[in-house]
C-alpha cells in the first residue's frame, strides 16, 4: 500500500525547503571543474535534479489537496495537481529525463573494459537517455516554469527556491562543452 501524507506530518515550506536543499547538492555537482569528478558525479546530480523537483511537486500537491502519495513518478504526481495540468505536454523531454535520472539511483560500476565492449558490439541496456550540463539548465528551467503556474500564495511559500536560482539560467559556468553521458544500467 502506497502511503499517503497529510498536513499534520509535513509543512508545504518543509517540503521546499528539501527541495531546495536536493537542487543545491545538485548544482555543486554540475559545477564540478574537474572533469574526473563532474564524470563520476552526474549519476548523483541527476538523481538529486530528479528529488529537488519531486519535493517541489509533492509541496504543490499537499497545498492544494492537503495530502500527497509516497509517488515517485514526476508525470504521476504532476497529474494530481491541478494548477499544473500542461506542465507535463509542455516539458515532456525534461521531465522524461528526470524520470530516467531516478532509476539511477543506484547507477552500476563499468569497468572500462566493459564499456569497451558494450560500445564495439553497439548492444546496450543504456535507459534511452544521456546526461550532462544542459540537464541542469533544463531543471532550473523547469523550476521556473512550475514558479510561474503557482498560485500567487504558493508562489510566496517558494520564494527561497527560486531566489537562489534565478540568475542560475544566464550563468556560463553551467556549460561544459556540452558534453552527454550516456545512462547505463546492468540486471
Amino acid at each position: 500500500m502506497i502511503k499517503k501524507y497529510t498536513k499534520e506530518e509535513y509543512d508545504v515550506s518543509d517540503l521546499f525547503n528539501l527541495s531546495k536543499g536536493n537542487l543545491c547538492s545538485a548544482e555543486i555537482l554540475f559545477c564540478q571543474e574537474k572533469p574526473e569528478i563532474y564524470i563520476n558525479t552526474l549519476y548523483s546530480a541527476g538523481y538529486l535534479c530528479h528529488l529537488g523537483i519531486e519535493l517541489l511537486l509533492k509541496g504543490c500537491w499537499l497545498y492544494e489537496k492537503e495530502y500527497f502519495y509516497n509517488y515517485h513518478s514526476l508525470k504521476k504526481i504532476i497529474n494530481e495537481i491541478e494548477f499544473l495540468n500542461e506542465l507535463y505536454e509542455q516539458n515532456e523531454n525534461t521531465i522524461s529525463n528526470l524520470e530516467e535520472f531516478y532509476n539511477m539511483r543506484y547507477p552500476p560500476v563499468l569497468s572500462a573494459d566493459q564499456l569497451k565492449e558494450e560500445q564495439k558490439a553497439d548492444i546496450t541496456n543504456n535507459l534511452g537517455g544521456e546526461i550532462g550540463d544542459s540537464d541542469w539548465i533544463n531543471t532550473i528551467k523547469l523550476l521556473h516554469e512550475i514558479q510561474s503556474k503557482m498560485p500567487s500564495n504558493l508562489a510566496s511559500i517558494a520564494k527561497p527556491i527560486y531566489k537562489i536560482f534565478a540568475n542560475t539560467l544566464n550563468e556560463q559556468r553551467y556549460l561544459k562543452g556540452g558534453k552527454l553521458y550516456k545512462l547505463y544500467r546492468y540486471k
